[in-house]
């Protein structure tokens, strides 16, 4: 079992995850849990180090019980000011924020 920390709603979950599933399948399981479709997840675990969608469940070092968070990026740049110095990446908020809002 893996938990999974929603953070833009405060709230957790356990998902059924193997050492040989990919972060991609578990993108899957979420993007079903939660309406955020994959390409606007965000998931990092408790050092902060992005999730890559090519790596397995196993690959990742995770201390203790395992454990990710979860942002929507829709959310995670809501409001956002902008800067034209920042990184941006493309995206169609249209279709990667929850049909419960952030």
């Amino acid at each position: 079992m893996m938990k999974v920390f929603w953070s833009n709603k405060g709230t957790e979950f356990d998902i059924k995850a193997t050492s040989l599933d990919t972060i991609s399948s578990l993108q899957e399981i979420l993007a079903t849990e939660t309406k955020i479709p994959s390409h606007a997840q965000i998931l990092l675990t408790a050092d902060g180090a992005e999730l890559n969608s090519g790596s397995r469940v196993g690959d990742l070092a995770l201390q203790g019980s395992p454990a990710v968070y979860l942002f929507d990026r829709a959310c995670v740049f809501e409001g956002a000011p902008a800067d034209e110095n920042m990184r941006t990446e493309t995206y169609d908020p249209m279709v990667t924020s929850s049909t419960e809002g952030c």
